[in-house]
């Protein structure tokens, strides 16, 4: 009989946890509760934490809630586009009752669903109880985005507008202004003689924000859609704007097509906005 032991080491930030504190007393409307969102299903956060990942144990965070978001990993999601992708190009024409089933059974609308409950659900923490969040993931570049752009559509009638959702995108999804003032300071504190073993470095680096859109699309690689890395993330942003546009249209200054414009500079790319992974890019450029 062979057993497998797993040993989870639970560590702790004196520095992170001061820093939640601080946020939550800041708001004068509800100081004693901070909300924190894990865009992660609970097993996902452990599996993490049993690999040396982040995870917080929300017990050292003082009036500090955890909730569980359950959004589905990039490989999940690609594997919900490929099904949909297949059912797009398949010859004949299936029965309503097949076609909508084939549908159902690609999980891509479960997806979008899903994306969309925990946007609101941060979004009702902000109003009906008035406190404080926290919304993170495995790294924050992929469902960390989602969840946070799509609450900041239902928060901000700004970001509805053409140049505020174009504002929407160049925060989370672009770059982070938070990334190049720490990469900056990282140039400024470190000494010239510092290597990458050097341990202040790779802890500002790992805090970078930024969509990996070479990464995730792989512009003009033939068979991108099988790579590991690959995932529509940014591509389900877009449906979720999407179907927020069908419901509430006079809420939103652009239409439908703004969105197709938007999805077709990320795929042909014709601007530089989305052909880069922007932490690596940028950490090589400076």
């Amino acid at each position: 009989l062979l057993l497998l032991l797993v040993v989870v080491v639970v560590c702790s930030s004196v520095y992170d946890e001061n820093f939640v504190a601080k946020i939550r007393e800041a708001n004068k409307s509800n100081p004693d509760k901070l909300l924190v969102f894990d865009c992660r299903s609970q097993l996902s956060a452990f599996a993490n934490k049993a690999k040396g990942a982040g995870a917080e144990q929300i017990d050292y965070y003082e009036k500090c809630e955890l909730e569980y978001l359950n959004i589905g990993n990039i490989h999940t999601m690609r594997d919900s586009l490929h099904k949909l992708f297949d059912l797009s190009t398949s010859t004949g024409v299936d029965p309503y009752h097949t076609l909508t089933a084939r549908i159902e059974n690609s999980m891509w609308l479960s997806h979008i669903n899903t994306i969309l409950d925990s946007a609101w659900r941060v979004v009702s923490a902000i109003v009906a109880e008035k406190c404080s969040v926290l919304v993170h993931c495995s790294d924050g570049w992929d469902r960390t985005a989602q969840v946070s752009s799509v609450a900041q559509l239902l928060l901000d009638p700004y970001s509805r507008t053409i140049i505020g959702f174009e504002s929407l995108i160049e925060k989370e999804w672009v770059v982070h202004l938070l990334s190049l003032v720490q990469l900056v300071l990282a140039q400024l504190v470190l000494p010239a003689t510092a290597t990458s073993t050097d341990v202040k470095g790779p802890m500002l680096l790992q805090c970078q924000f930024g969509h990996k859109f070479a990464d995730r699309c792989n512009h003009g690689r033939l068979g991108f859609w099988d790579q590991h890395e690959c995932s529509p993330v940014f591509l389900q942003f877009l449906d979720c704007t999407y179907q927020l546009l069908r419901q509430f249209p006079s809420a939103f200054e652009f239409t439908q097509q703004f969105l197709i414009e938007i999805m077709d500079n990320v795929r042909l790319p014709l601007v530089r906005s989305f052909v880069r992974s922007f932490v690596r890019s940028f950490v090589r450029s400076f």
